[in-house]
């Protein structure tokens, strides 16, 4: 019968197996925190990133540009736009104070309707109060709709107030003098215009109109898209030269805070990114857009809190940044994302544009709401970030107008359904689609890998109907695929291990007798290797199984980043029919099992939510993982027949600690779909290394006897490198001895002449 490998070796690969899983689990599901802060942080920036808007109602004060100067009396309602006025003085430039006006707001929220999206306009600066997606939810009980976008209010203990409103218009700079448009009586609707189209009129001190101010939203059928147009118009007879200023995206609500009580301590998966064209000798067309070089966690946008007041700096420039300065990247789009949705503005694409560039956006800049959220007695720092805008200046002749059209996606990181929008696509839109958390397992996802590992899923689940057996089926068929890998590297292995255990005894002998002479032990040594037929390339029969890591990485974070699996059912919704709805295990592949779910009541544990979140629930899938986990090391490392040192038995010992606590630990909170994902995959290599190992058994393939007289072909590449091996060994071998490594005898120099 032939013997077990050895447990060492069987150890050590268990540790490492371990150890990857927790890391990527790590990666993917540890929880980002804001440093601790001031309790009663300030309302508003200092002035020169936003300061105090005057001309906004006492009811919803705002942020803004510099102050731009006093106001000017109030313009009729409905009335037409000026004409142009030949010799209009610049001089004291304001926005014209408008009345009290009823925002208008746009789409609806019907599931079944064409127009995907409602969105209502805040009039402060004409930007967007809220926007919502008709056809997603917040969760499975299809309570509230998705709203990826809103207006964020803050009042300090002070009573001074600020907001932060999504896409909101700051201000225009004319000819050097800054106009302030973060307002709310700044603006009117437009009568005989489409709903949604806002306008502002800018005058000088003796009341003469000097520029108009157009922003208008349209929402597309069957789309994500927003049309955002923005054209101001040069009312004098002389040439303007105009510098514009606008909000951004805002913090999308962090999707991954599982209805804890305190989300601030919640992990969070929101990202800013970036779009962008390589430089013209590098691509000559500008029209492919890259974004693979900018997946910036929050954090990493928000930067560091300064030491003396704890709080984030009010404004910094995003882009502009060195990465893109050095490599000459053009901006196509800039985005802010969650684990699911994404809000990205972005270029308007026509078919005959020469590129795909965002033209007017010279600067982007974070910008910080300073706000906070109670927690038990008291309050936490909590900031909301957005982003700022900033065009180069642009000449805009009499009569004419500078167009700040853009685009907006507000929808589902879902790649086909933004591939099919003309408009985001043109854009570029799809690259911001990503299946990895980046950080150092990053460059394991390769887009080649998820890609494919999504197709194949997508294609099952077209065959199924159902996810979760598409997620099993997809793992039989990657096990299946990585199987001949497989069993060479294990057979490899145990070979190896036997050879090694079986040489044992005769190299303890040899170091009881040259123990003091380490170079003629190692002579020995390597000639007892020679006669026992073992080869050194055995060692590499663990390099195949490691060279699969990111196949298994990738598709772990294509289950955890596919929009395809948010609130889908497990198993055709089994548990919910049988329980008419009211158990929500296995309900959304995309959140924890929730065998026993707290109603989005969740808690947390000291030192242990570090890891794993908070708990919102019992989850047994990730303790029956734990339990799967340790009988699948168990049986690949089984008992040894021999004594084991102390320090291999403290080893085994930590192994099953890691596997049956650490790791349902670290996955507690992690998605079902993933979970049934890993107990698939360890069932699997259970059902596969009992395979591997009776078919050692049955062809006595450790017998070595049998694979010494094994006459192997030569060209392959295993054979070369045990061959390189071999040789090497022999020749330092023979260096040492001082004899000729060459076995044919020395060669003869030709004469001189």
């Amino acid at each position: 019968m032939a013997q077990r490998g050895n447990p060492v070796v069987r150890a050590a690969l268990t540790t490492f197996i371990v150890l990857v899983v927790i890391g990527v689990a790590w990666s993917f599901f540890q929880a980002t925190k804001n440093k601790p802060t001031p309790t009663s942080p300030p309302a508003a920036p200092p002035s020169g990133a936003l300061g105090a808007a005057p001309g906004s109602s006492p009811e919803r004060p705002a942020t803004g540009p510099s102050d731009p100067g006093e106001q000017t009396p109030a313009t009729p309602a409905g009335s037409e736009a000026p004409q142009a006025v030949p010799s209009v003085s610049l001089e004291g430039l304001t926005a014209t104070v408008f009345g009290p006006w009823t925002p208008d707001s746009l789409g609806a929220l019907a599931p079944d309707s064409s127009v995907r999206q409602l969105l209502e306009i805040d009039p402060v600066g004409a930007g967007v109060r809220a926007l919502s997606l008709g056809r997603y939810f917040g969760s499975v009980k299809r309570e509230t709709n998705v709203r990826v976008q809103e207006t964020h209010n803050y009042t300090d203990s002070t009573g001074a107030r600020a907001a932060l409103v999504p896409f909101a218009a700051l201000g225009v700079q004319i000819n050097g003098t800054l106009v302030n448009l973060y307002g709310a009586n700044l603006w009117r609707p437009v009568e005989s215009a489409p709903a949604g189209t806002i306008e502002a009129i800018i005058t000088n001190n003796a009341g003469q109109a000097v520029a108009r101010v157009e922003r208008s939203y349209a929402l597309t059928p069957d789309s994500y898209e927003i049309l955002l147009s923005q054209r101001v118009q040069n009312l004098t007879d002389a040439d303007l030269r105009i510098r514009w200023f606008q909000f951004g995206p805002v913090d999308l609500p962090n999707d991954t805070d599982a209805g804890t009580s305190k989300p601030q301590s919640a992990r969070d998966m929101r990202r800013v990114r970036f779009g962008y064209l390589l430089k013209p000798t590098a691509d000559p067309t500008r029209r492919a857009v890259f974004a693979t070089d900018f997946l910036w966690p929050r954090t990493k946008a928000l930067g560091k809190t300064n030491r003396a007041t704890g709080l984030y700096q009010d404004a910094m420039p995003i882009w502009p940044n060195p990465t893109s300065e050095d490599a000459g990247l053009t901006l196509t789009w800039a985005a802010m994302t969650n684990r699911y949705f994404g809000v990205a503005a972005h270029a308007l694409v026509q078919p005959a544009s020469p590129s795909a560039s965002f033209t007017w956006v010279e600067r982007v800049e974070r910008v910080v709401l300073h706000t906070s959220i109670p927690a038990g007695s008291g309050t936490v720092y909590a900031p909301v970030m957005g982003m700022k805008f900033q065009s180069s200046e642009i000449a805009v002749a009499p009569g004419s107008g500078a167009d700040l059209a853009m685009g907006i996606y507000a929808g589902p990181l879902e790649r086909d359904l933004i591939d099919a929008d003309p408009v985001a696509s043109a854009a570029g839109v799809p690259e911001i689609v990503v299946y990895n958390s980046g950080g150092p397992c990053a460059f394991c996802t390769f887009p080649v890998l998820t890609s494919g590992l999504l197709w194949l899923l997508e294609t099952t689940h077209g065959l199924t109907a159902d996810w979760a057996i598409a997620i099993i089926i997809l793992v039989v068929i990657v096990r299946t695929a990585l199987h001949p890998i497989n069993r060479w590297s294990q057979i490899r292995m145990q070979r190896f291990a036997k050879q090694m255990q079986d040489m044992a005894p005769k190299q303890k002998k040899l170091q009881e007798r040259y123990g003091d002479d380490r170079q003629k032990l190692q002579q020995e040594v390597a000639k007892l290797w020679r006669e026992e037929g073992v080869n050194p390339a055995g060692m590499l029969g663990c390099l195949p199984m490691f060279l699969q890591t990111p196949i298994w990485i990738a598709l772990y974070a294509t289950l955890y980043y596919a929009f395809e699996l948010r609130q889908q059912p497990a198993f055709y919704g089994l548990f919910q029919s049988i329980s008419g709805g009211s158990w929500a295990f296995l309900a959304d592949l995309a959140e924890p099992d929730h065998a026993l779910w707290f109603q989005g009541k969740g808690f947390h544990i000291p030192l242990i939510s570090g890891m794993m979140g908070p708990i919102t629930g019992l989850n047994i899938l990730p303790l029956v993982w734990g339990a799967v986990f340790w009988v699948h090391q168990k049986y690949l490392t089984p008992p040894s027949t021999g004594t084991l040192t102390p320090e291999q038995e403290q080893q085994q010992k930590i192994i099953k600690v890691m596997s049956v606590v650490m790791l349902p630990v670290f996955m507690y909170n992690a998605p079902s779909g993933l979970l049934v994902y890993f107990l698939t995959n360890s069932v699997l290599a259970i059902i596969e290394n009992h395979w591997i190992r009776e078919h050692v058994k049955k062809h006595d393939l450790l017998n070595p006897d049998k694979y010494k007289k094994q006459k192997k072909p030569a060209g392959g590449f295993m054979q070369r490198l045990q061959k390189l091996a071999e040789d090497r060994q022999r020749q330092a071998s023979a260096a040492k001895g001082g004899r000729n490594p060459n076995p044919r005898g020395p060669q003869q120099r030709p004469p001189r002449r």
